[in-house]
């Protein structure tokens, strides 16, 4: 028995939590599209749990309004980044490379957006939080992923 992602509910929970910064922040969707580059409908279907952000959106995210990534992804922490929690951007597009490189790799598999979003939130945590290699944290957490 693997681990089950539960794609739906995150999708949703993430959502709402993006909402909560856009308002914290006292933006309009619109304002806050802005801010990050997207259009304003994309913001709206990613707080109302339709379509999942991306992992370089979820980074813009958090670096432009000083956001926790673990508080967006998982609602854990603060909500507010502080300097020993700041993103690792570093590690995050190593992270995506690696997915992207074994996805490739794997031919007909892939994953959901939603999927991926998560995977890629799984693996920075444990590479983060417990300085682990991101090559085996990826190869771990896409065994489990993939069909």
């Amino acid at each position: 028995m693997g681990i089950v992602i539960k794609t739906g509910a995150n999708k949703i929970e993430i959502g709402k939590r993006i909402k909560k910064i856009r308002l914290r922040k006292g933006l309009t969707q619109e304002g806050f599209s802005s801010q990050l580059g997207i259009d304003r409908t994309h913001v709206s279907n990613i707080e109302r749990g339709k379509t999942s952000p991306s992992g370089l959106l979820l980074s813009a995210i958090c670096s432009a309004f000083k956001i926790n990534y673990n508080w967006v992804m998982h609602g854990l922490g603060p909500i507010d980044s502080e300097k020993e929690s700041t993103l690792d951007l570093d590690l995050l597009t190593d992270i995506m490379r690696i997915i992207e490189d074994r996805l490739s790799e794997a031919g007909t598999a892939s994953l959901t957006s939603d999927k991926k979003a998560q995977v890629i939130g799984l693996i920075y945590k444990e590479c983060y939080d417990n300085d682990n290699d991101p090559k085996e944290a990826s190869a771990k957490y896409l065994k489990l992923a993939l069909p």
